[in-house]
């Protein structure tokens, strides 16, 4: 069990929900209260809820500063950024409002930090969190990503900066949560001084937005050039008076204090559990996959890798060791469906996210995406898998957004390709029921047998309502977990209808002439 800070700041409620600071403690009980040994620290100009946060805190509590309003109203005069025209994204961003964010959740971290010095306390990882940790995504409409939910497994963010996973790096971080360890968090102390340092007229701040922001496009503001393979541009600007960014001001203060280049995206997997189908001879694919996973997406509450041997920890990448892979051991002698009874047999975790080796992320998948097909899913007892890419024609993604309606439908009752082998989420016993009642069967064979053997137990599947652009001659793109498929075709690396794989490859070390390519 973890030694963890939980520094939490920030209104109790917030604009959409005057209950949203007890449901978040729910969350976080529930994430990180109830898993880890924490200490609570908080900083609040919240006043008017101090019995509320107390009673809900106090068994973890070692220290708390309440404010009231007008302290901090005269913390705010003194800084002079009231006498600046800075201009936020929209209305409910004002000048004040930002200063009080950034000064409470600084105050909670110095709390925290001074409360550690005086009783040589050391916390294997600083949590730094809103009181509505989880909730706002719950309210603020279709965002793609689920920036308010933490992980469970924090071990993923050892000697990392963790931050959730979104698609819009390129114009700042998200800040509802932050993962630390303890030396970085004191890199990272006094942040609140820095604000309003980089808010003053003519500040390197504000001559950065304008020269242009690091890691950015200016023509695709979602191309997260943070983690992309390859070379990153940083071609997008803004005027001085758009300066008032909080995202933005957290990305030019992580730069500031050297933490930049640790950061890495993680998110709340919902009890959804990973496999990963490979084979020893495949561990240059199993590495390419999870590299480009540990960029884009972050790692699941937990991992499977299915293999026929497992390999010494030598042979692993720094990304591979550093993932906390559960392996499990299966007979290479058995065919293709043998083998993934075998395996399911190891699983009791009741939904699986499936995929095999050689379909690593392009970039960033929408998160809310793949949860709204786990509530599917978990909401009707036909239904057994959501694959993630299309086969029949697409509807387009601003027609679902225009009508409310849902990322996924059931596949067509005549498509013959009810199950494909591509990244799939499944309901765990669905699975291992279906492959354990088809012949033995070779992974080309599958598919379609697979598929019927669905529509004999009555069950049915999900697709996504839309795709991305034509790849090859028979996928699309997938827009909600956007992957390679595949990666390696007869055994080399599919670079004519991929050709991102050379800087994926680059980026890992990994030289395209020992497989050779397509």
């Amino acid at each position: 069990m973890a030694k963890v800070a939980l520094c939490l700041s920030g209104r109790f409620t917030n604009r959409f929900s005057s209950d949203a600071g007890s449901d978040g403690f729910s969350y976080l009980k529930n994430q990180l209260l109830d898993l880890q040994d924490v200490d609570v620290f908080l900083a609040t100009r919240d006043v008017s809820n101090r019995e509320r946060i107390e009673a809900l805190y106090q068994p973890w509590i070692r220290r708390s500063e309440f404010q009231p309003p007008e302290v901090f109203e005269s913390i705010f005069d003194s800084t002079g950024l009231a006498n600046f025209a800075h201009r936020g994204p929209d209305s409910s961003r004002t000048c004040f409002n930002s200063a009080a964010f950034f000064y409470q959740r600084d105050l909670s971290l110095e709390l925290c930090l001074d409360f550690a010095g005086e009783y040589a306390t050391n916390y294997d990882y600083i949590v730094i969190a809103r009181f509505d940790s989880g909730q706002i995504d719950r309210h603020n409409g279709r965002q793609g990503f689920s920036v308010s939910e933490l992980p469970r497994t924090l071990d993923n963010f050892a000697g990392k900066v963790g931050v959730a996973a979104w698609n819009q790096f390129n114009e700042g971080m998200p800040d509802q949560w932050l993962v630390l360890s303890m030396e970085d968090a004191e890199l990272w102390r006094g942040s609140f001084s820095r604000f309003v340092s980089n808010l003053q007229m003519n500040s390197d701040y504000l001559q950065w937005i304008q020269a242009g922001i690091t890691d950015s496009d200016g023509d695709n503001e979602f191309s997260n050039e943070k983690f992309k393979f390859g070379a990153r541009a940083s071609s997008s600007t803004r005027g001085v008076e758009r300066g008032l960014d909080n995202h933005l001001l957290l990305k030019y203060d992580l730069i500031q204090t050297g933490l930049y280049d640790r950061v890495v995206p993680g998110f709340d997997s919902h009890g959804i559990v990973q496999l990963i189908y490979t084979h020893y001879t495949y561990l240059d694919g199993l590495e390419v996959l999870i590299e480009s996973q540990l960029r884009n997406l972050g790692t699941f509450e937990k991992t499977y890798v299915a293999i026929n041997r497992i390999p010494d920890n030598s042979e692993l990448s720094p990304g591979m060791r550093n993932f906390n892979i559960n392996w499990i051991l299966y007979e290479d002698s058995l065919a293709y469906t043998d083998r993934l009874g075998q395996i399911l047999d190891s699983i009791e975790e009741e939904f699986v996210f499936f995929t095999h080796e050689d379909m690593p992320l392009l970039t960033s998948p929408k998160t809310d995406y793949l949860f709204e097909a786990h509530e599917q899913l978990a909401n009707n007892s036909a239904l057994s898998c959501a694959r993630f890419i299309r086969v029949s024609p697409l509807h387009w993604p601003l027609v679902l957004e225009r009508f409310g309606l849902r990322a996924f439908a059931k596949n067509p009752k005549f498509s013959k390709w009810q199950v494909t082998v591509q990244p799939t989420l499944w309901k765990t016993r669905h699975f291992l029921e279906l492959v354990k009642s088809i012949p033995n069967l070779s992974v080309w064979d599958f598919e379609l047998q697979a598929s019927k053997g669905l529509s004999r137990h009555g069950r049915r599947a999900l697709q996504p309502r839309f795709s991305g652009e034509r790849r090859g001659k028979h996928h699309r793109d997938s827009i909600v977990f956007p992957y390679v498929a595949t990666a390696i075709v007869k055994g080399h690396w599919n670079t004519a209808e991929y050709p991102e794989l050379l800087d994926i490859l680059s980026s890992c070390g990994i030289s395209p002439s020992r497989r050779g390519q397509n």
